[in-house]
């Protein structure tokens, strides 16, 4: 889940300028960058707020301020221009590489700061609250911060729970609602969960094969442009299609639209995080990382359309130790254009690069 919602292993994109990356035994690295969410109302996980100047028409992103960020990393560290600033919050370490499985963020607690929700492989549950640059966050089981507050006991029925969504789906003023995909393909929805726990189970699909084998990312986000509270659904299905399930508080799973038919690319994505990162006033800027390590933000993006594609992060430079092992093994001197593919790894300026070079 690099970012409140990433787990999965993170290559290392090259250095601006050339410069070597710093590398580091697999393990995970927390880091929240900038000051504490009280300060200013921020979507759950954003590396700096970029601007655009309408909804419609994107300008150039500008950084204005810089706004909270928590991320989660494996592996080699990412390192970059646009993802360098942080404060770590917990050293590598084999509890977080090993068994945080499922992460989200939202402010369960109420005290409009985030919280950091993390579903344990134990089936344990637990929210670390109000986290700021400040935070410290375990690293062993026999360590339990004043800011932990534990609303699912191991052994319990969420070690099915394979993914999560936080958002505004039709309970109180914050975003503390979850969605729910289990392991079966049962869907399911609570309202206003809090540090007592999850309340207000309410069914969206009872268990199926197609969100139990296809359904490999969910998020929210508030891509329709309503002007309501209430956040939409995002899906990355397992052939690359992005599907959008609008107003889910209101409408359940029945209003659907189809953001990206199948296609190769998006199969590589492997972190989605929606986030209010932009000048308007909705959840709707798409922050995306990539199977070969590229970052990038879909500002503005809505129900029927991504918006305009902002790399943070580039992809590994043609000839990179990434590129030979996924690709034709050969040494860097002797690696030509038609050596790379998609195949293994990929995202938009490697596929974008491959196809030029045809």
């Amino acid at each position: 889940m690099f970012m409140a919602v990433c787990l999965s292993p993170l290559t290392t994109p090259a250095y601006p300028g050339g410069a070597s990356p710093t590398t580091v035994p697999v393990a995970v690295t927390i880091t929240v960058a900038n000051p504490a969410p009280s300060t200013a109302k921020v979507a759950p996980v954003t590396i700096h707020e970029l601007v655009w100047s309408n909804r419609d028409r994107p300008a150039m992103p500008r950084v204005t301020r810089s706004v909270p960020v928590i991320a989660i990393r494996r592996g080699p560290y990412l390192r970059s221009a646009a993802l360098a600033a942080g404060a770590q919050l917990a050293k590598p370490n084999k509890m977080w590489a090993d068994h945080a499985e499922v992460i989200t963020a939202g402010d369960y607690t109420g005290s409009n700061a985030f919280d950091l929700m993390v579903k344990w492989s134990d089936g344990e549950v637990t929210i670390y609250k109000d986290i700021d640059e400040r935070t410290k966050l375990p690293t062993a089981a026999d360590q339990h911060p004043a800011n932990e507050i534990k609303i699912a006991a191991a052994g319990s029925t969420w070690k099915y729970a394979k993914g999560l969504a936080t958002g505004k789906f039709g309970g109180n003023k914050w975003p503390d609602d979850v969605v729910v995909r289990w392991v079966d393909g049962e869907v399911t929805k609570y309202t206003n969960v809090d540090g007592t726990g999850f309340h207000a189970e309410q069914q969206l699909q009872a268990p199926n094969d197609l969100w139990k084998n296809h359904a490999t990312i969910i998020a929210g986000g508030d891509f329709d442009g309503t002007t309501n509270s209430d956040f939409d659904l995002l899906v990355r299905w397992s052939d690359g299609e992005l599907t959008v399930y609008e107003d889910l508080g209101a409408n359940s799973l029945k209003k659907e639209r189809k953001l990206k038919p199948a296609n190769q690319l998006w199969t590589h994505s492997r972190v989605l995080v929606p986030g209010e990162f932009g000048g308007n006033l909705w959840e709707d800027d798409l922050f995306v990382r990539w199977s070969d390590g590229e970052v990038t933000v879909y500002g503005n993006t809505q129900a029927d359309a991504l918006g305009r594609e902002y790399q943070l992060v580039p992809p590994p430079a043609r000839g990179s130790a990434l590129l030979r092992e996924q690709h034709s093994g050969r040494p860097a001197e002797k690696e030509t254009a038609a050596d790379e593919s998609c195949d293994s790894v990929c995202g938009p300026s490697l596929l974008r690069r491959i196809s030029a070079d045809k």
